[in-house]
């Protein structure tokens, strides 16, 4: 955790130096000392992660708008590293955090980056909607790995018990994520995508 700190202490200080947090605080000129300064180590450490959040994101942005993707993803990736550690955050300014830094990896083409980004958020979404269970969440990641099961269960010697065990297997992680993604909200698109599995299993079986 010192270590994230330093770092943290480290970005902040090179920002600073390169006038970067004055041109996002012009962008809101009402609130300029505020843009100017939140994202100061000390405020993080006094425990006010809130104002961090909104500063990161909207600095995030500009680098984006400017084509400087990279400085982008690593001013989110330094703030949310400490805030996981520091656990000062709320699960909502997580959830802010991992949506822009997903979106970030995904304009710099980091796609092994952003899957893990975006299983981050879909957890937060998870444990912030009050209708799932720990339970549920449990059995989305198994659901997870639907494509998994499902391949290898269609390649599998349908009648024989190891083709029947894949099966069945594949046909749970599929209803666990169809009931999960019914909980969410903005999971129609996944939703679609495990009603059509399910659809193709049952061609399948009968």
């Amino acid at each position: 955790m010192k270590q994230t700190i330093i770092a943290l202490k480290e970005l902040v200080d090179s920002l600073h130096a390169q006038g970067d947090m004055m041109c996002i605080a012009r962008q809101f000129d009402e609130s300029m000392p505020k843009f100017a300064f939140v994202f100061d180590a000390r405020n993080l450490l006094d425990g006010k992660p809130n104002n961090a959040v909104e500063s990161a994101c909207a600095l995030a942005r500009h680098y984006v708008d400017t084509d400087r993707t990279h400085d982008a993803e690593r001013i989110l990736t330094t703030l949310t590293s400490y805030l996981r550690e520091n656990t000062t955050a709320s699960d909502e300014q997580m959830l802010v955090l991992y949506e822009a830094l997903f979106k970030v990896q995904d304009d710099c083409k980091d796609y092994t980056k952003a899957v893990i980004s975006h299983q981050n958020t879909h957890r937060l979404r998870v444990n912030l909607h009050g209708r799932v269970s720990r339970e549920v969440a449990e059995s989305h990641e198994r659901g997870g790995r639907l494509y998994e099961h499902y391949s290898e269960a269609k390649d599998a010697d349908w009648y024989s018990f190891e083709g029947r065990c894949l099966r069945e297997q594949a046909l749970e992680s599929l209803i666990s994520a169809r009931d999960t993604y019914a909980l969410l909200p903005d999971a129609d698109n996944d939703m679609d995508r495990v009603q059509n599995l399910m659809h193709l299993m049952a061609m399948h079986l009968f």
